[in-house]
């Protein structure tokens, strides 16, 4: 028995040296976007709306990140006396990354809720909220120890009634 205990607790120091080991190699980071947001309806209407997000994210590795994203639209639009709005969205998704000294290029992939409302004049304004499958793809460049800007095409929403997509200009801070 007491070996046992002694094994278990040398099984633990290892594990939970090897776990601080790898949080001092891989880095956490929070980064802002600002995201060119195109709405398109299966009716053929389409809409331009602005947003901006905050993420959230953890390397596994040099090459898998998880993050989260919380947006929120800072811009509307009105096509044919409908006023379209993006409200927020929220998004949990894993990168796979492929680094090459100060760039990375990744693919990503997750899951998002979105909120829109619709509203014409006159009528009681529709709001509706969407959730699906996300994927895309983007590029990181480093342009210090800490810091990386980049680049990014998603697709946000790909429902039966409309897609969301968004071009993402961001900055990043690692910690």
């Amino acid at each position: 028995m007491r070996n046992l205990i002694l094994f278990c607790t040398l099984c633990g120091l290892v594990f939970s040296s090897s776990a601080a080991l790898a949080i001092e190699e891989y880095r956490s980071y929070l980064g802002f976007d600002y995201l060119l947001t195109d709405f398109e309806a299966d009716t053929g209407t389409s809409a331009d709306l602005d947003a901006v997000s905050v993420r959230f994210g953890s390397y596994l590795s040099k090459n898998v990140a998880l993050e989260g994203r919380l947006g929120v639209g800072v811009g509307d639009d009105t096509v044919a006396g409908v006023n379209h709005e993006l409200d927020s969205f929220v998004g949990v998704y894993a990168r796979g990354i492929i680094p090459y000294q100060t760039v990375e290029f990744y693919g990503i992939i997750g899951l998002t809720r979105v909120d829109l409302t619709l509203s014409a004049p006159r009528t009681n304004p529709a709001d509706g909220d969407e959730s699906g499958l996300s994927y895309g793809l983007g590029l990181d460049f480093k342009i210090g120890e800490r810091i990386a800007v980049g680049g990014e095409y998603l697709m946000l929403i790909d429902s039966s009634d409309f897609e969301l997509t968004t071009t993402n200009i961001g900055v990043k801070y690692y910690f």
